[in-house]
């Protein structure tokens, strides 16, 4: 079980490796890797019962782990601190732990916290000198439940980890500066997958537990900082996106002939609208009148039922469908020509905007005009979005063209 707890190796790989042993004829028999998961489960039950030294140096570890479902378990792991203060080092090994439990638990309370802890130091015969946890509400009240129910002073520590990240949680939440740097750590992270400079991008960062693992963040920050390497190629990725800021520029003259011509298309629109509003407006009229003499007819006895229904539903389906066709009809908004007019200006003024912006506004504008902008090797794959793919099919007609 040595090549498990000190190597890292997993119960397939032990027993692939005493398979090599054993084609070499060192061992006589392999064991499968069901066979060593069974090994390992009887060496832990039997840690788990065997009689502890009772001794008034024990310091217990205490935590929830191996959620499954609606149950998990509380694990109590204890430490002889007398042990580690004569080793003069404090720096924890697996020999180090004994196990003291291993409850599984369908919910947790304090009450059954302290219950639990309480049945441990009595069937161990323990009082614990320390608890070490991570302060979670169920587990402190528990803890102060089993100071009383044990009837001495327990000394309840508070896990250092924890305590750290709940400092940073105080100092980073609703931190506008850490807010930008996580969506900017985020946004690069996308940027940079599947691409060759994949190695620079960012750890992905932790839905659960993110600030007891700020410090891999915060030091991938530090490194990009602090490297010297060549991976800077700016100046190459930045001169495809100037070239196509200069392709999609148009002149002043180009400029005026299109917002002429979406000005004549908003004129004969608007006159298409009138009249087809009209034209609906009459038949909705007729619709309406027809229906009141079927109404008047039915009322009279002119017509039968059958009769009656078949054509207010006619009359009703026809109506729906005017009324449907006349929303279709939306009225031209002038808002239209606003817009086109911003982006013909932006069109123009484009590189000018992107040099003399600041790095978010740079961003902005880039998602505006480009998509799906990708590295292949050192080449940029450049994509124009829509209207400004048309621009530049408009910024190489003659000028004389009609637009």
């Amino acid at each position: 079980m040595k090549w498990k707890q000190e190597a890292s190796m997993r119960f397939r790989g032990i027993s692939s490796a005493m398979n090599v042993l054993h084609q070499e004829a060192k061992i006589n028999r392999v064991p499968s890797h069901e066979t060593c998961i069974q090994w390992d489960l009887k060496i832990g039950f039997h840690k788990l019962n065997r009689p502890k030294h009772a001794t008034s140096d024990w310091c217990w570890i205490i935590d929830h782990v191996i959620a499954q479902g609606a149950t998990k378990c509380l694990s109590i792991m204890g430490v002889r601190y007398d042990v580690l203060h004569q080793r003069n080092d404090w720096t924890l090994r697996l020999q180090d732990l004994e196990p003291f439990g291993l409850i599984p638990m369908h919910r947790s309370t304090g009450e059954e916290v302290s219950k639990t802890l309480y049945a441990i130091s009595q069937k161990t015969g323990i009082i614990p000198r320390f608890v070490l946890s991570d302060r979670g509400s169920d587990l402190l009240l528990g803890l102060k439940g089993f100071q009383k129910m044990a009837g001495s002073n327990v000394i309840v520590l508070y896990d250092i980890c924890h305590k750290i990240a709940r400092e940073y949680e105080k100092l980073f939440t609703d931190n506008p500066e850490w807010e930008e740097f996580k969506s900017k750590a985020n946004y690069c992270k996308k940027q940079l997958h599947c691409t060759n400079g994949v190695s620079f991008a960012p750890p992905a960062q932790r839905k659960k537990a993110r600030y007891l693992n700020v410090d891999i963040i915060i030091g991938w920050a530090m490194k990009i900082l602090q490297y010297k390497g060549p991976w800077d190629q700016k100046e190459q990725l930045l001169a495809p996106l100037l070239e196509y800021f200069d392709k999609i520029h148009l002149s002043d003259e180009q400029i005026e002939k299109i917002v002429a011509s979406l000005k004549q298309s908003y004129a004969h629109e608007q006159e298409f609208f009138k009249h087809s509003q009209e034209v609906l407006r009459k038949e909705l009229d007729q619709i309406q009148n027809r229906l009141s003499k079927l109404i008047d007819m039915h009322v009279d006895g002119t017509i039968d039922s059958e009769t009656y229904s078949l054509k207010l539903e006619e009359y009703k389906k026809r109506q729906r469908d005017i009324l449907s066709e006349m929303k279709a009809h939306v009225n031209a908004d002038e808002t239209c020509l606003i817009t086109a007019k911003t982006v013909l200006d932006l069109a123009k003024r484009a590189k000018e905007i992107f040099i003399s912006s600041n790095l978010a506004e740079k961003q902005q504008l880039l998602n505006f005009v480009f998509s799906n902008l990708k590295l292949d090797g050192k080449k940029l794959l450049v994509t124009l979005r829509e209207p400004f793919s048309t621009l530049l099919a408009v910024s190489h007609q003659p000028a004389n063209l009609r637009v």
